[in-house]
This record gives C-alpha cells, sequence and structure tokens, in this order.
C-alpha cells in the first residue's frame, strides 16, 4: 500500500516537473506595445534586451520549480524502493 502510493506520488510529481521544463521552454519575449511606436532605434533596442531579461528570469523560475520537483520525484521513488526492499 504505502510502495503503491509513494510510486503514484513519485510519477505525479515527475509529470508535474516535465510541465513545468515545457513551460519553462515556451516562454517568448513580449516587449511593451509602446516599442512599436517610437522610431528611435536604441530605445526600441533597449526594449527588446528588457523583454527578454524578463522572459529569461520566467524561464529561470520555472526551470528552478522544474528541477525541485524532481528531486522530490526521485526522493520518494527512493523512499518506494527503500520501502519495498527492507528486510
Amino acid at each position: 500500500m504505502i510502495v503503491s502510493a509513494l510510486s503514484l506520488l513519485s510519477a505525479a510529481i515527475g509529470l508535474a516537473a516535465a510541465y513545468y521544463w515545457l513551460m519553462a521552454s515556451q516562454v517568448e519575449p513580449a516587449p511593451p506595445e509602446i516599442a512599436g511606436k517610437i522610431g528611435d532605434a536604441m530605445f526600441q533596442n533597449t526594449v527588446w534586451v528588457s523583454a527578454l531579461i524578463a522572459a529569461s528570469k520566467q524561464s529561470a523560475t520555472l526551470n528552478k520549480t522544474a528541477a525541485l520537483l524532481t528531486a522530490f520525484s526521485v526522493a520518494t521513488g527512493v523512499a518506494a524502493s527503500l520501502v519495498l526492499n527492507w528486510p
């Protein structure tokens, strides 16, 4: 009973981690609408760089969550193995 619960929990957490990694890989930079309305090239470049930095931060946050979930998934999998093989 405990082994099954730990195994299911490990699988569910692993799937959640995969979802977060998928979301992290799909983050796109989104510059504000004002960027296209102002003709200054330096301003437009600055806005795009800011948008890229914000997207990178969002992706990094999602990656961190995915990594922590993966660690918990592995830990519950190990716990299931230990309970199953305990003498």
